[in-house]
């Protein structure tokens, strides 16, 4: 139950505050760029396929480097850590800055690819600290933080259109950067030290002790928070390993007897051997030894590569496989029609004022749905994955009747529908991912989601783009995207009947 004592947590507050800028600034710049098309169709030469491109990569950038980003914060520590989330900062708002400068649409690529990675680097360092802070609660704050794609949606094309009637397209775009360059003085109020946090929580659990209500084969893991992926034996293998220690112990002994034996032997034979002998094996181990390095070397590597996926979450979870497919096909429909609803509605209607309402009910929609996504994780009222199907049958119903009455009431209310929809499966799945392992797995399964979710936008806005082109209309983007989201139903359907006969063996 959401109570007051929950936001307490003044740490998990500062995060989610930058967080919420964050994905203001993410949304904002793809919107910006949906307002600018026309003047860019004649100033850069791009058609609807190119400016899908561009999206594109500030998609695939501000997703697909989760990994590198992960690594490094994970393994940084202090001054170091903050640099990189610093630097994160820096190259958002500079990457909007230069794109203001630009004359040819690579320039406008690689301007956008340079800002989604500072937006990546942001939002992964960001959500592995509010996982750390929050605990319980994370579907809570990660849900207010991700309603700044609302405010995104809501006020920057307003925005990008005032300005340009005055400035130009690079001067907005100019003023936006410098807007969104109040991400540098708020991310420095982030506390970048979960390491703290994290210690604290393995202080008061004590995972060896079990109570006299716990069954005797209980399999909870005893796994470190501060390593992502490497699990520790269970449990029911620690009473085993505790009752052979004593035959340890006493083996121990002997084998120090029997060492120091053989040492004293050999420095006795050492003695007796001559010095052509000694010459005889230094050069042996020299031409030898090298091969056996080397051979160490490749099998220690091929062991550590053994544990890794030994350890891995997907090794002993195979349906989280499947569950990062569908991340990058929802994908696919998150970076479609975020990229392409502005654009379409401009097509469509004549007044440009007219098609704003569209964003303005999207807006509105994606703030309600990223705020009660959470809530409604955190209640346990019913499970996520049905939730999420529900969800994607309403939006599919939703981009259909869009699709066949292209009228302006029409318009507005399913733009609200399909971004309320697109805004609770956002929160849903990571959430249903997270709730599938344990915490020390959550940082691999974002840096997952954030590789799926990269190639999935970058594949959605340019084939919604493509579609567009080929077809000569704006509803055959959507068409596309619709088509897509009945696959997303068919593969979470799959997961949760997967996910039944699972348990239905465990049981049997």
């Amino acid at each position: 139950m959401l109570t007051c004592a929950t936001f307490r947590n003044v740490d998990a507050l500062k995060s989610t505050s930058a967080l919420f800028l964050q994905t203001c600034y993410a949304l904002g710049t793809i919107k910006s760029i949906g307002v600018y098309l026309p003047v860019l169709e004649r100033d850069l030469g791009l058609t609807s396929t190119g400016i899908g491109i561009c999206l594109g990569l500030f998609n695939a950038f501000a997703y697909g480097p989760g990994p590198v980003g992960a690594y490094f914060y994970q393994r940084l520590r202090g001054g170091f850590r903050r640099c990189l989330v610093m630097t994160g900062a820096v190259l958002a708002t500079s990457g909007l800055v230069l794109a203001s400068f630009v004359n040819n649409g690579v320039g406008l690529a690689l301007c956008l690819s340079l800002a989604g990675l500072g937006s990546n680097i942001l939002s992964i360092s960001l959500i592995i600290t509010m996982n750390n802070q929050s605990g319980d609660d994370f579907g809570i704050f990660y849900g207010i933080g991700n309603s700044g794609y609302a405010f995104g949606m809501a006020l920057v094309p307003p925005l990008a259109d005032y300005l340009m009637g005055i400035y130009g397209w690079r001067g907005s775009l100019l003023v936006i950067g410098g807007i969104m360059g109040h991400l540098i003085p708020l991310t420095l109020m982030v506390g970048l030290d979960i390491e703290g946090v994290s210690n604290i929580e393995l202080d008061n659990s004590h995972p060896n002790e079990r109570t006299t209500d716990e069954p005797f084969d209980t399999i909870a893991e005893e796994t470190s928070p501060c390593t992502s992926g490497i699990q520790t034996a269970p449990l029911h293998h620690l009473n085993k390993a505790q009752a052979e220690t004593k035959d340890v112990d006493n083996t121990a002994s002997l084998e120090e007897f029997s060492s120091e034996t053989s040492e004293d032997t050999s420095l006795i034979q050492g003695s007796s051997t001559g010095k052509w002998d000694k010459d005889v094996s230094n050069k042996y181990n020299v031409h030898a030894g090298k091969g056996r390095y080397s051979q160490t070397i490749c099998s220690d590597l091929y062991a550590f590569g053994c544990r890794i996926v030994q350890d891995s979450i997907y090794n002993q979870d195979r349906l989280m496989i499947l569950l990062m497919f569908l991340s990058a096909v929802y994908a696919i429909i998150n970076g479609g029609w975020y990229s392409f609803l502005i654009p379409r509605a401009v097509a469509l209607i004549d007044k440009p004022s007219k098609a704003l309402c569209i964003a303005y009910s999207g807006a509105v929609a994606t703030f309600v749905g990223r705020c009660s996504s959470g809530i409604l994780v955190g209640s346990k009222l019913c499970d996520g994955k049905y939730l999420f199907l529900f969800f994607t049958l309403l939006n599919i119903a939703s981009l259909l009747v869009d699709i066949f009455v292209p009228k302006i009431p029409v318009m507005i209310v399913t733009s609200f529908i399909t971004s309320l929809m697109i805004a609770e499966r956002n929160v849903l799945l990571l959430v249903i991912c997270k709730d599938r392992a344990h915490q020390s797995h959550f940082p691999v399964i974002l840096a997952s989601y954030q590789i799926a979710f990269g190639v999935g936008t970058f594949l959605g806005s340019s084939f919604a783009g493509y579609v567009a082109d080929v077809a000569g209309t704006a509803n055959a983007s959507f068409m596309f995207i619709a088509a897509t989201d009945f696959l997303v139903f068919c593969l979470m359907l799959l997961s949760v009947i997967l996910d039944r006969l699972q348990e239905r063996n465990i049981d049997g």
